[in-house]
């Protein structure tokens, strides 16, 4: 089956609309299985790319154990800091360096609130 040109799309007959979805959706998945994932996908990417748990763990400062405990409570969340192509976890790592800055900030100082005098709680 052949694909009509964009500016051929309002000819095309509606009984062949949904057999066409099916094969571009088909065409789509076979071509995203090609594409490279990871750090090999742009080698001279400086700060871009996706990398897996053990990579991401020698550019930020946290453990691998850390950062599958940190998914796992939900601090680090799947679309955001990670994705899952293909089933892999693999991180963001622009996203993953200023979740990293952000958590190093210090939060500030707050006094806590005395709601018992005679406890102190």
């Amino acid at each position: 089956m052949s694909l009509p040109k964009v500016e051929d799309l309002a000819s095309v007959p509606v009984e062949q609309v949904s057999p066409m979805l099916v094969h571009l959706s088909a065409l789509q998945a076979a071509l995203a299985a090609r594409l490279p994932v990871g750090p090999s996908a742009a080698p001279n990417e400086p700060l871009g790319g996706l990398y897996s748990v053990r990579e991401i763990a020698t550019k930020i400062p946290y453990a691998e154990k850390t950062i599958r405990n940190l998914m796992a409570a939900g601090e680090l969340r799947e679309g955001e800091h990670f994705y899952k192509p293909r089933g892999r976890v693999m991180f963001d790592l622009p996203a993953m360096l200023a979740w990293a800055k952000q958590r190093a900030e210090p939060e500030p100082a707050t006094l806590p609130l005395v709601r018992n005098k005679r406890r102190g709680s």
